[in-house]
């Protein structure tokens, strides 16, 4: 008999692999637990990533809400979210989205020479035999790295490790002011590295670019390592036909809130519904569907191309490495309900 699906903890889970793959036909549903109808199905994705029907999930008010009933200082979080576009929704998601993309147009060339470098530095223990922990030695250190250089500041993994913690609905209190505290902190760090002259948008679009593009990357290229070297146990890594993009993303799904009603295979859904559409449906379809890893129109997504630039150095790396991989153990990350992330990743390299 099969077990309930738990959608609260599916983007993590290694029955994903299996529900994914045959959800073509699957229709949508409300989930009583995430309280949120449940997007699978490819093609409803597709429709629903762009739709003017929805918006996204307001931070900014609900921490604000908190904070009027709790007393309890969340200003470094609604500073934050104003610069987030994922948490901006019409005039105020576009204007800091072009913000942003003006700001990553003009860190791209050092970007490009960065990458190689860093790819090369924080990958080189996969070319010797031996063991290798992927998330300790290689991806978060080499993710520390590109976010240090894609933000123009020095800063370290304890700088910002629990910052992206913010995005997930179902933590607590005590955790809420935990990481509320830890951006403020992150913010002063920012501002005190670019000095006097940083202006306060300055400070914003690095600390957003911290908040959300660190874990994104780390989830994107450790759960994608970690799908490849398992489905190709054994295999030299030279001889692995790698994607042109990463197989899987860091980031499992995107919520919304329903701003229009609308229908959608005989469902109905009424202004104020959460709907949760599973990025992680397009990996398991044709290779070019996982383009939609990265969003569309509008909402695409303005890390994408730094991440194809990454997962290609990452790629000619390995694809020059003659020795053997097998994944010796591995474990998600559990500190939150919102990226997909390894936690732990051994693998071994052999003749």
């Amino acid at each position: 008999m099969e077990l309930p699906i738990q959608f609260m903890t599916l983007h993590r889970e290694p029955v994903r692999h299996q529900y994914f793959s045959k959800q073509d036909c699957r229709d949508p549903f409300f989930d009583p637990v995430v309280r949120a109808w449940i997007i699978t199905n490819p093609s409803h994705c597709r429709d629903l990533i762009g739709s003017s029907n929805l918006r996204p999930i307001p931070y900014a008010d609900n921490y604000n809400a908190l904070e009027e009933r709790l007393g309890i200082d969340f200003s470094s979080l609604a500073y934050a979210f104003k610069y987030i576009p994922v948490c901006l929704h019409a005039d105020g998601h576009m204007r800091v989205r072009r913000r942003m993309g003006e700001f990553l147009a003009a860190r791209k060339p050092s970007l490009n020479a960065r990458i190689p470098q860093a790819v090369a530095a924080h990958f080189d223990a996969f070319r010797r035999e031996g063991r290798v922990e992927v998330m300790k030695d290689a991806v978060l250190p080499l993710a520390i790295d590109i976010m240090s250089a894609v933000i123009d500041v020095d800063i370290s993994l304890e700088d910002c490790a629990n910052v992206s913690l913010v995005f997930d609905a179902s933590i607590g209190i005590n955790k809420r002011r935990r990481v509320a505290t830890e951006i403020a902190t992150l913010r002063d760090v920012i501002s005190s590295r670019l000095g006097e002259s940083a202006t306060e948008e300055d400070v914003g679009l690095r600390l957003a670019l911290l908040m959300f593009g660190k874990d994104s990357l780390i989830g994107t290229f450790g759960e994608s390592l970690h799908r490849l070297l398992e489905v190709n146990s054994g295999s030299r890594l030279a001889d692995i036909a790698y994607p042109e993009l990463p197989p899987q993303t860091g980031v499992p799904f995107i919520e919304r809130l329903v701003v229009t009603p609308f229908q959608l295979a005989a469902c109905d859904f009424a202004i104020g519904d959460g709907v949760r559409i599973y990025l992680q449906s397009f990996a398991y379809g044709e290779p070019k569907s996982r383009t939609n890893f990265f969003g569309a129109g509008a909402h695409a997504c303005l890390g994408r191309p730094l991440s194809i630039e990454i997962w290609n150095a990452i790629v000619a790396l390995l694809s020059k490495v003659p020795l053997r991989a097998n994944v010796l153990s591995y474990s998600a990350r559990t500190s939150d309900y919102v990226f997909a992330c390894p936690q732990h990743l051994q693998v071994e390299l052999y003749e």
